[in-house]
């Protein structure tokens, strides 16, 4: 049988992305499995469920969170309040990505971290530049990248300027 909190997430993600992460569940033997719903922007934690009853161990089910990366990484990240064009992309111990904002395009998800050599760092791609952060997730091995065009920086500097000259003059 199934139990859902929210429906409409479980209908949301294909059986094959389904049975993915319960096969990704089995393979981790009681660990958290990390797996993606890239058309949802979901990242799904499955876990098998296991009776403790006898010494044999064996599976009775699996446990599977759906966390809508899009709402949490928006909430989560305050460049997303200043910056309304900021992106990022996350990504596993493996290097493989887990999460990358929609606005980000193929291209520029496997240019940045490949090309990214330091925590901070302005980067330039396809003629714009970008303020760049790379940090690691303590706890998690995860790789998290903040991508904030230096247009919006500039013209935040420029606007903080503005307000200055006009108090002090």
């Amino acid at each position: 049988f199934v139990n859902c909190t929210n429906w409409a997430y479980l209908n949301d993600i294909s059986p094959d992305i389904l049975e993915e992460s319960y096969q990704a569940a089995a393979a981790a033997d009681g660990s958290a499995a990390f797996t993606t719903d890239r058309d949802n922007q979901y990242l799904l934690i499955t876990r098998t469920i296991k009776r403790v009853e006898n010494p044999e161990l064996d599976t009775l089910g699996y446990m599977l969170i759906a966390m809508d990366m899009n709402r949490i990484v928006s909430t989560a990240t305050r460049a997303n309040t200043l910056f309304d064009t900021s992106s990022c992309i996350i990504q596993d111990v493996r290097h493989e990505l887990l999460y990358a904002s929609p606005s980000l395009s193929e291209d520029e998800i496997n240019f940045y971290p490949q090309n990214i050599s330091g925590v901070y760092q302005k980067i330039s791609y396809n003629r714009h530049s970008y303020f760049v952060l790379k940090e690691n997730l303590p706890g998690y091995g995860f790789t998290y990248i903040s991508l904030v065009p230096f247009d919006s920086i500039q013209d935040s500097l420029s606007t903080v300027f503005a307000l200055i000259l006009t108090t002090l003059t």
